[in-house]
C-alpha cells in the first residue's frame, strides 16, 4: 500500500467490513487488498540459550548503552543517576517508583507473584504507559528465564491479572501486557533478549537501536524493564549457586 508516510491517508473507514481468507484481506468499500502470499510466519518461541558465564558484562553493556541512547524522560530514571528535566513523572512519583522496584526481588521470591507491579499498570502518559512498558520488558525476560530452567515459575491468577489490565489501561497497551503475560515476545524484543543471554553483543547494539526508537520513551522503558529483571535473574541463579556448593562441602 502506498500510504505516503501517513497511514490516514489510506482510504479505509472505521468499521469497514471486509472479508478475509489464507490469501489475503479485502476490504469491501475500498479497492484495496492485503495479500498473504508472501508472508513469513512469525514464531515467538526463544530459540537462544542463556550463557551466564559473561551475563553480568552483558547487562552493565546494555545498561550503559541504553543511558546513552535512550529516551530517559519515562521509566528509564531507574537506570541513570540524575533525574531529566523534562521528565514525565513528578517527585513523589519518583520516589514511590524507586521503592517499588527496591521491593520487587523481596516481594516476587516469596511467592507474592506479580502483584508487586499492580501500580506500574496504566502509570504514565503515552499509547503505551511507562509502567506498562516496564511491566512487559520484566515480563518477557522472566519467562525468557523460566522457560530455560534458570527460574521457577511464579504462582499468579491469570484472570485476576486480564481484569486488572482491563480496567487501568488503553487497548493497545493491553496487547503488549497481553503478549508478554503470555511469553510471545514482539521480534525486536526478542531479539535484545537473545542477544543479551546469547552474549552477541553486535546483535545486542543493532536491536537496543531499533527496540528505543519504538514510540517516544516505550523502547527504553522496556529495555529498563529487561535489565532489572536480568539483575535479578543473575542475582537468584548466583545465589542458588552458592548454597548448591555449601551443601556439597
Amino acid at each position: 500500500i502506498d500510504y505516503n508516510e501517513d497511514f490516514r491517508t489510506v482510504d479505509v473507514s472505521e468499521g469497514e467490513k471486509f472479508k478475509i481468507n489464507d490469501k489475503g484481506v479485502t476490504f469491501s468499500e475500498s479497492n484495496i487488498k492485503i495479500d498473504f502470499s508472501n508472508t513469513v510466519i512469525w514464531s515467538s518461541d526463544w530459540e537462544v540459550k542463556p550463557d551466564l558465564t559473561l551475563l553480568s558484562e552483558n547487562i552493565k553493556y546494555l545498561e550503559e548503552l541504553v543511558i546513552k541512547k535512550g529516551d530517559m524522560r519515562g521509566i528509564g530514571f531507574l537506570l541513570s543517576r540524575g533525574l531529566p528535566e523534562d521528565n514525565v513523572f513528578p517527585e513523589k512519583t519518583v520516589e514511590r517508583i524507586k521503592e517499588k522496584v527496591s521491593d520487587i526481588d523481596k516481594k516476587i521470591f516469596r511467592n507474592n507473584g506479580y502483584q508487586i507491579f499492580e501500580e506500574f499498570i496504566g502509570l504514565g502518559p503515552g499509547l503505551t504507559p511507562s509502567g506498562d512498558d516496564f511491566v512487559s520488558g520484566f515480563l518477557y525476560t522472566w519467562n525468557y528465564a523460566v522457560d530455560h530452567g534458570l527460574l521457577d515459575q511464579i504462582d499468579f491468577n491469570y484472570d485476576e491479572w486480564i481484569s486488572l489490565i482491563d480496567k487501568k489501561t488503553n487497548k493497545v497497551s493491553k496487547m503488549d501486557l497481553w503478549l508478554a503475560l503470555n511469553d510471545k515476545p514482539l521480534e525486536v524484543v526478542k531479539e535484545v533478549i537473545e542477544s543479551l543471554y546469547g552474549l552477541n553483543k553486535f546483535k545486542m547494539y543493532n536491536s537496543v537501536i531499533d527496540l528505543i526508537e519504538r514510540g517516544s520513551t516505550s523502547g527504553t522503558d522496556i529495555l529498563t524493564g529487561i535489565i532489572i529483571s536480568s539483575k535479578l535473574i543473575l542475582e537468584e541463579n548466583s545465589y542458588n549457586w552458592y548454597k548448591k556448593k555449601r551443601k556439597r562441602i
